[in-house]
């Protein structure tokens, strides 16, 4: 239908004006309802199943994920979910509720004009609610008794326990409604609203602190053989804490998390497996009725290379296992000082020479950070030769040399049973062939011997495959004419 078909039937008097303007309005309705829809709430993340009605007498709907939510809808998480309102977003515990109510207009203080905010209530559960910096308008929420809060950045748990709410500021700027004042809530104080409306405060949890003394504190990791390593961190959190949780980011703003760790109430340390890299991790804990404590102050993680001398290896206590006289190599020292035994921690060398005392610790720490300090132990590989020749002066080439080498290794690091040695065997000048075998960790020859002029001396050298010299043993072998 035209515009002059819309105009002769509503008996306006046809002129380009008129068109224009009705031109105008036809394409600009759509394109309003539109807009209006995609202001609507979007349920944009979901554990499980996300339920709503219109009303609370209504049947429940399962909700698609993602999908736009109408306004006076309530909404049920059944395993958690993320609700994206314009600029901001609420994330629900698991059987959390909500009430998604439609946009307000308010005025706060050193405010000219009123505010549009998005506006929710909660009905049962925990919410989460986060609001960007530099957002249009805050997130308005209901809570018992009509209470309102206005969160205008950072982010505020508000938790619903049995008609009492409980909220939280964990960052940012939330102001609560004190009849027709707001006044701010602050971050270091936990607010109460008693069934019956009545507000109270109290103190926060306060945030665990990282136990810088615990032997399982080692926030610098060393990897070896592959680009991951295992860091550790341990701390200390309120006696009536109900959770604790370690964060673990590439940033100190903790946008780009990469593990996320509950920690059972019984232990206070935990270990997390990492790349390369430097990285930042902070605790938190939650008090009697859930709520979270400030986290403790950021800690530096790094997870540094080190390339062990062939044969050498790290035992699964951490403890570094080389052979004697070998010496470690520290790739990428950049902001790492390092330091063997008692000696004064300076900026990291490429190659780590260990002094012959056995063990030493290898104590590494970020440039200038004492609490970052992290030791490791260096033992000298135990893994020796018992070599057995006989029989005393065998004649050669009559009788045959026989060879017994058993691998031990008293401190019980290695495993001789997987040791595949090396075995040179001389006379003189002359290298001799011979054929091992193995049973266990003891390892068997028959030495075959070529015609000698006189007593010559024969050697036995065992190594780890690697030159490293794991036992020698020495015969004297005559001649069938000597």
């Amino acid at each position: 239908m035209t515009c002059a078909n819309v105009l002769q039937q509503l008996r306006i008097p046809r002129s380009p004006w008129a068109a224009l303007v009705l031109a105008f309005v036809l394409v600009a309705l759509p394109t309003s309802k539109a807009a209006a829809a995609s202001q609507d709430p979007l349920v944009a993340q979901s554990g499980g199943a996300v339920r709503f009605r219109a009303h609370p007498k209504l049947p429940w709907k399962n909700a698609a994920v993602p999908s736009r939510l109408k306004v006076g809808s309530f909404v049920e998480c059944e395993h958690g979910c993320q609700i994206v309102f314009s600029g901001g977003t609420a994330t629900l515990d698991p059987g959390a509720s909500i009430l998604v109510e439609g946009p307000r207009f308010l005025r706060f203080p050193a405010d000219e004009e009123a505010t549009r905010c998005d506006a929710l209530s909660v009905i049962d559960g925990a919410v989460r609610l986060n609001r960007p910096e530099g957002s249009a308008g805050p997130l308005v929420v209901t809570t018992t008794g009509e209470h309102r809060l206005a969160i205008h950045e950072g982010a505020t748990e508000v938790r619903l326990l049995a008609g009492r709410t409980v909220i939280a500021v964990e960052s940012g700027r939330t102001l609560l409604a004190r009849g027709p004042l707001w006044e701010e809530v602050s971050s270091s104080r936990i607010v109460e609203i008693s069934p019956s409306g009545v507000l109270s405060h109290r103190s926060r949890a306060a945030a665990p602190r990282w136990d810088l003394q615990s032997p399982h504190h080692r926030p610098i990791g060393i990897a070896t053989e592959t680009p991951e390593a295992d860091v550790a961190v341990s701390w200390s959190t309120p006696a009536d804490a109900t959770t604790q949780e370690l964060t673990v980011a590439r940033d100190k703003g903790f946008a780009q998390v990469v593990a996320r760790v509950r920690v059972p109430l019984d232990r206070h340390h935990a270990t997390v497996a990492l790349r390369e890299g430097t990285y930042y991790a902070h605790v938190k804990a939650t008090d009697r009725d859930g709520t979270w404590s400030p986290p403790s102050p950021p800690a530096t993680l790094r997870v540094a290379r080190i390339a062990l001398p062939e044969s050498g290896f790290v035992t699964a206590g951490g403890t570094i296992v080389i052979a004697e006289g070998t010496s470690l190599r520290l790739i990428g020292t950049q902001g790492l000082e390092a330091a063997i035994g008692n000696g004064n921690m300076l900026p990291a060398r490429r190659d780590i020479v260990v002094p012959g005392q056995d063990p030493q610790w290898l104590r590494l720490r970020l440039a200038g950070e004492a609490a970052s300090e992290s030791r490791y132990l260096v033992e000298k590989r135990e893994l020796r030769a018992e070599v057995t020749l006989g029989p005393k002066a065998p004649v050669w080439p009559v009788e045959m040399v026989e060879a017994r080498v058993r691998l031990r290794d008293p401190s019980g690091r290695v495993d001789p049973t997987k040791v595949r040695p090396r075995f040179t065997v001389t006379v003189g000048q002359r290298e001799v062939d011979a054929h091992f075998t193995y049973n266990g960790d003891v390892w068997h020859a028959r030495i075959h011997g070529k015609p000698i002029r006189g007593p010559q001396l024969l050697q036995l050298v065992v190594d780890d495959g690697a030159g490293h010299v794991l036992g020698k043993g020495y015969l004297e072998v005559v001649g069938s004419g000597g």
